[in-house]
């Protein structure tokens, strides 16, 4: 009966182990504030454009960040993939009304969806991240 009670205590502190170890932990790389009385929708980059394409895909199941109004957001990265780019590489974030661009994502046509709704363009340099994160604001 001990033997058996040992395998699970061995099991459970293995798992909790494994499960520490394998977490990817997020790093915070800059705070959006919505000073606005619309939603937003931020969508980041590791490239430099970001084609129509792409923004409708993303903007059409809000895959990456919505932010409320009135609101702080922060923006995190994986730390993995922040290992594996070099501490120049930068990162492009895109800020979006979210009613713009729900009203061009009706439409059959999605060409020009990203001028029309873009807000704001931000260029985040990682390596030039520090401590208290810098905060985007946007305004109307």
């Amino acid at each position: 009966m001990k033997s058996y009670r040992n395998i699970k205590i061995y099991g459970l502190t293995l798992t909790i182990l494994c499960l520490l170890t394998a977490c990817d932990h997020l790093v915070e790389v800059t705070v959006i504030q919505n000073n606005t009385s619309d939603s937003l929708y931020a969508s980041f980059n590791l490239g430099k454009y970001l084609t129509d394409s792409i923004v409708y895909n993303r903007s059409k199941y809000l895959t990456q960040i919505t932010i409320e109004p009135h609101s702080l957001r922060p923006i995190s990265l994986l730390n993995v993939t922040l290992k594996k780019r070099p501490d120049s590489s930068k990162i492009y974030l895109f800020i979006f009304d979210i009613d713009s661009l729900r009203k061009y994502q009706s439409k059959a046509d999605s060409r020009g969806i990203s001028k029309k709704s873009l807000l704001k363009k931000v260029i985040i340099q990682l390596n030039k991240v520090k401590e208290p994160v810098d905060t985007i604001y946007i305004n109307k």
